[in-house]
């Protein structure tokens, strides 16, 4: 396998600028985003135990449960870089009528986390399935600033009726340093009682990373050989079963402190040149290590100078002796 010489950067959304940013929000139909009609590949199969429920014994009060919402990850090259290629798959039945508010779904998107291939459709009770069609999926512009756009693809499952289930699935590919350095977590909680939550992670061979899976009964995940072309490595997987919504609530803590997650972070990767750092191999090895890297790269997109920037704070802060205080008179200006 032939790697890159110097270590995957990361692009302007990570660290957006604070100010003069606009914020709209418009619809525009997006067919190209829809799966491509050539030979799609079959759905999961729906199980007579997933068309019989009609109930949950561990949360008789829940509107919906998640048959299964996976997410299948692979680190490969294209177009000269390393990309995560997620796959994503989720499943609900609707078992109220209150349950029809999950009909509307929307996934984010940007720059660096482009989203293909959604396909999406509805088993009513009686075995009819209607599919959403590619010209009502439609993209929303969320939020745009300099240098940096969000948006999210957004339709409406028809035919939603208590007993009907609902799914959708798409690949999303995840570049720079939520791609490869430090992997977008996986929450096995969804806003419904989950039945299966699964994710799988397949890493090159000569990349190292240091798994964190919080709040989970067994966090050693099962390992298998793995190789796609000519990258060969390991392929993770952490699988949970009946795992109790995240429900937001008043004061409720944030869903990563109460909540099933698995997190990976890239520590090295044999004869990769991390440029930020000026060394190979190991990267994030302190909280120095990972400010030098942030630092170097929001330098390096905003191309912003040192000593304006010095002396612009030296200005705003002038007189002023605390600590916090000074914080703030920063953040006055930002």
């Amino acid at each position: 396998m032939i790697l890159p010489r110097r270590g995957p950067g990361f692009g302007p959304t990570l660290f957006p600028v604070l100010t003069l940013i606009l914020s709209v929000s418009h619809w525009v139909t997006v067919p190209c985003l829809a799966a491509e009609k050539k030979e799609a590949a079959a759905w999961p199969e729906i199980t007579e135990q997933e068309r019989g429920l009609k109930s949950v014994p561990q949360d008789p009060e829940a509107d919906g449960v998640i048959l299964r919402r996976t997410r299948d990850g692979k680190i490969v090259i294209e177009r000269g870089y390393f990309v995560n290629v997620l796959d994503y798959h989720w499943r609900l039945k609707v078992l109220n009528e209150r349950g029809k508010r999950h009909a509307e779904v929307h996934i984010p998107s940007h720059k660096y986390s482009r989203v293909e291939g959604i396909e999406a459709r509805s088993i009513k009770p009686d075995g009819t399935i209607v599919q959403v069609a590619a010209d009502q999926i439609f993209e929303k512009l969320v939020e745009k600033g300099r240098g940096y756009k969000i948006t999210e693809q957004v339709f409406n499952f028809p035919a939603v009726e208590p007993g009907a289930i609902l799914e959708y699935r798409y690949r999303r590919h995840r570049e720079g340093l939520f791609g490869v350095v430090y992997i977008e977590p996986w929450s096995f909680a969804g806003p419904e009682f989950t039945l299966l939550s699964r994710m799988t992670q397949a890493v090159p061979g000569d990349a190292s990373y240091r798994l964190l899976c919080n709040q989970c009964a067994n966090p050693e995940p099962e390992t298998a050989p793995w190789k796609e072309g000519k990258t060969k490595g390991k392929r993770i997987t952490l699988e949970m079963k009946d795992v109790p919504a995240y429900k937001e609530e008043l004061m409720m803590p944030p869903e990563s402190d109460v909540s099933p997650r698995m997190e990976m972070v890239l520590t090295s990767w044999s004869n990769v040149e991390w440029e930020a750092l000026g060394r190979y191999a190991d990267l994030f090895t302190d909280w120095d290590s990972v400010a030098k890297y942030a630092r170097y790269y929001y330098q390096k997109t905003y191309k912003l100078d040192d000593v304006a920037v010095k002396q612009a704070v030296a200005s705003w802060t002038k007189g002023v002796s605390d600590p916090n205080d000074r914080i703030k008179a920063v953040f006055h200006h930002v």
